[in-house]
């Protein structure tokens, strides 16, 4: 288990978390997954510039994330994913308790964006101002969306900014394309 303790981690200070199981990280068991979480819940504060995605896991199996605080920024500079987390090419995660917030509204993206994710755990996280998609699933299966409350607080279009289908709020809460095999029960989106 890694502690985060109380205070901010940065992109610009380079604190933001990048884990690649591939190259710097390794895969926990079945029987022994690895965990990250805030020593104080949601007072380990991950904080973003836009130009990249604050919380980013690649390739990674048997990991759980609890009680992070995350939250991205506008930034007309940034040109690849407007995402506040990133989940890529992974399985067995468990994601819970987690806050994020502010997509980057520049660009396409979503406050949690997973992609090639399969038989993982998403459970009692809360996103606010996200815009255009909050939970976004490609290519995953087999995962449990659930107990999640979102709410867009009207995170409205930004001049010069990505366009959204509803330009004065968010888009889409739980969006799955494609993807296949996964449940999404008891959540709330406002």
């Amino acid at each position: 288990t890694w502690l985060l303790k109380d205070g901010t981690y940065s992109v610009t200070t380079g604190t933001a978390v990048r884990i690649n199981c591939a190259t710097t990280n390794v895969n926990g068991t079945a029987s022994q997954p690895i965990t990250l979480k805030a020593e104080n819940e949601r007072q380990a504060f991950i904080s973003g510039d836009g130009l990249t995605p604050p919380f980013r896991v690649d390739n990674c199996a048997y990991w759980i994330f609890e009680g992070i605080r995350v939250k991205s920024a506008d930034n007309s500079a940034g040109t690849v994913d407007g995402s506040v987390t990133s989940w890529q090419t992974s399985n067995n995660l468990t994601i819970r308790r987690m806050l994020v917030t502010h997509n980057n509204r520049y660009l396409n993206g979503s406050c949690f964006w997973f992609q090639n994710v399969s038989n993982s755990l998403a459970e009692e996280n809360e996103v606010y101002s996200c815009h255009r998609n909050v939970f976004t699933l490609g290519q995953g299966q087999n995962n449990t969306i659930r107990r999640n409350y979102i709410h867009s607080r009207d995170y409205a279009d930004i001049a010069g900014g990505y366009v959204s289908a509803y330009t004065s709020r968010g888009d889409g809460g739980f969006t799955c394309y494609p993807c296949s095999d996964n449940i999404f029960e008891n959540n709330v989106a406002e």
